[in-house]
C-alpha cells in the first residue's frame, strides 16, 4: 500500500461533498409540499417543483438515506431500484437480492430505469445533472439535505416522505425518537468538552472539513486550521501531522472518500504512527476515530444512517 506520508500540499482541490448534501447550500431549496390534492402533491424541491402521486408503488432511489428511511418506516418493499455497485455496508443484508441496478452514482441507468416503469425517482445532488433525463421518466424529487441546517432540513425530507406514503403519524415518532438521542448525545459530548477535528481523506491527502453531524447536530467542539488568505477561502489544502499537531486535538475525525469510491484507502496505521500525531492528546487518548467510509460518504440523511452517525462520534467524544 503507498503511504500516505508525506501529506504535499495542495490547492484547489475538488471532489464531491458527500452524496447527501447539496451541491451549493448557499443556493438551496428545501423540499416542501405547496399543493395537496386528494391523490396527489406538488413538491417544490432542489431540482424544482414536482407532482407526485401519493402511495407510489414502485419508486428508484439513488439516496441510501431515503432507503433507511423507508425501511424504518416498514416501506421499503416499495423500492424496486438502487445503485446496486454503491450500497453501503449497514444496508446491503436488507436489499433483496433482486433489486435491480439503477446505475451508479453519477450515472444512472436510464434505459433500465425506464423498462422498471416507476411511478417516483428520488435523487440527490450528484445526481442533478440527470434531473431531466429521471424527470422524463417519472416524477423525480431531489431531497438533498442543507449541510448548514442538517436537522431541519432532514425533518424537512422526512415530512414530505410521510405525505407521499401516508405515513406522517410514523414519521413524528420516528423523529421524536431521534430527536431523545440526539439531545442525550449532545449532553455528554457538551460535558467532556473535547475539542475536535474533522479531516476527509482523498487520494493521500487530508484536507479539514465541517461535518455537519458532528460540529452543528451534536455540537461538538471544533478546531479550525488558520483562516485561508482573502480570495482563497474556497480552496481547499491539505494538511500536514505537524499543521495537525499545532492544533493539538482531544479528538480526530477521519472521513476516507477514496475508500468509499473504490480508490485506495487511507494508510491509518502510517497516520497514527507519525511522530507528530503520537504527540497529540487524540492519539494519547486512543480517540482517533476512522469513520465507515460509505456510511459517512455516500450515505446520511435518513433515520438509521443519522441515528449509526450520532452513536459512533458520541462513542469518542461522549462522557465516559
Amino acid at each position: 500500500m503507498k503511504s500516505l506520508f508525506p501529506l504535499i500540499i495542495a490547492s484547489a482541490l475538488t471532489f464531491a461533498t458527500p452524496s447527501v448534501f447539496s451541491q451549493d447550500a448557499a443556493k438551496f431549496q428545501q423540499a416542501s409540499i405547496t399543493v395537496t390534492n386528494s391523490d396527489s402533491l406538488t413538491i417544490v424541491h432542489a431540482s424544482g417543483t414536482t407532482e407526485v402521486k401519493t402511495n407510489p408503488q414502485r419508486v428508484v432511489l439513488f439516496d441510501f438515506g431515503t432507503y433507511d428511511s423507508l425501511l424504518q418506516l416498514g416501506l421499503n418493499e416499495r423500492v424496486v431500484a438502487l445503485p446496486g455497485a454503491n450500497v453501503p455496508d449497514y444496508l446491503k443484508q436488507h436489499v433483496p437480492a433482486n433489486m435491480a441496478d439503477a446505475g451508479g452514482m453519477k450515472t444512472p441507468d436510464v434505459a433500465l430505469i425506464t423498462s422498471l416503469k416507476p411511478d417516483l425517482i428520488i435523487i440527490t445532488g450528484r445526481q442533478g445533472a440527470s434531473y431531466d433525463a429521471l424527470s422524463a421518466i417519472a416524477p423525480t424529487l431531489n431531497l438533498s439535505i442543507n449541510g448548514k441546517d442538517y436537522l431541519s432540513s432532514l425533518k424537512g425530507n422526512l415530512e414530505v416522505l410521510g405525505q407521499i406514503f401516508g405515513a406522517t403519524d410514523a414519521v413524528g415518532k420516528e423523529w421524536e425518537k431521534l430527536l431523545v438521542q440526539v439531545k442525550q448525545s449532545q449532553t455528554q459530548i457538551e460535558r467532556a468538552g473535547i475539542r475536535s477535528l474533522a479531516l476527509m481523506h482523498n487520494n493521500g491527502k487530508l484536507l479539514p472539513a465541517h461535518q455537519a453531524i458532528i460540529f452543528d447536530v451534536l455540537k461538538a467542539k471544533k478546531l479550525a486550521f488558520p483562516a485561508a488568505e482573502k480570495g482563497t477561502e474556497n480552496k481547499r489544502k491539505a494538511v500536514t501531522p505537524a499543521e495537525i499537531a499545532q492544533l493539538s486535538p482531544g479528538a480526530i475525525f477521519i472521513i476516507d472518500r477514496s475508500a468509499a469510491i473504490g480508490a485506495e484507502k487511507m494508510d491509518l496505521k502510517a497516520f497514527e504512527e507519525d511522530q507528530n500525531i503520537k504527540s497529540t492528546p487524540a492519539s494519547q487518548h486512543k480517540r482517533i476515530a476512522y469513520l465507515t467510509p460509505d456510511l459517512w460518504y455516500l450515505s446520511g440523511g435518513g433515520l438509521q444512517s443519522l441515528a449509526l452517525q450520532i452513536q459512533a462520534i458520541t462513542h469518542v467524544l461522549g462522557e465516559k
